[in-house]
This record gives C-alpha cells, sequence and structure tokens, in this order.
C-alpha cells in the first residue's frame, strides 16, 4: 500500500479501500489483520479477499503461489475468502 500513500493507516483502512477497488490484499500481518477482515465480514461489508503469509515463508515458493491464483482464479472467487500461504506442498 506504499504506493497509494495507506503506510501506517489500520487494518481497516486497508481493507475497506481494497473492497472498494475489488483488490485481494496480500499480508504478514497475521495478528491484527485476520480480526479486521473477521470483523468487516460479521459487519455485513465486503472483503475482496485477504491472503496471509507468514514472516517466514520461503519468498520464492509465495511469489510461485501468488502467480499461479493470479493465472487461475478470478477476482470473484476470492471475495469474502481469507486464505493462507504457503498452501501444503505434495
Amino acid at each position: 500500500m506504499q504506493e497509494l500513500d495507506l503506510r501506517g493507516e489500520p487494518d481497516e483502512v486497508l481493507l475497506s479501500y481494497a473492497a472498494a477497488e475489488s483488490l485481494v490484499v496480500v499480508s504478514h500481518d497475521v495478528n491484527t489483520m485476520i480480526a479486521a477482515a473477521h470483523a468487516r465480514l460479521a459487519a455485513g461489508l465486503e472483503l475482496a479477499g485477504l491472503v496471509l503469509v507468514g514472516q517466514r515463508s520461503d519468498g520464492r515458493a509465495v511469489a510461485h503461489d501468488l502467480v499461479l491464483i493470479g493465472n487461475v482464479s478470478d477476482a470473484d472467487e476470492w471475495t469474502g475468502r481469507i486464505d493462507f500461504l504457503p498452501w501444503p506442498r505434495p
């Protein structure tokens, strides 16, 4: 969100902006972002999607998964969805 001058804004503001722009949020902030996303959903507000990535995740694997997600899914498939990366590998 640096490019949008939203750095340091509360999670609720980021999720609201993302929902208005139909943007899926990718975040390392597993502790507070998930709570804000659940609160939005409980309040009946839209969530364009949230992908949470652990701080110690392999960056290369996460980048691969994000590219894969972008190539094989539509934005509407992520509406209201909260997921975690990396996904288990076979």
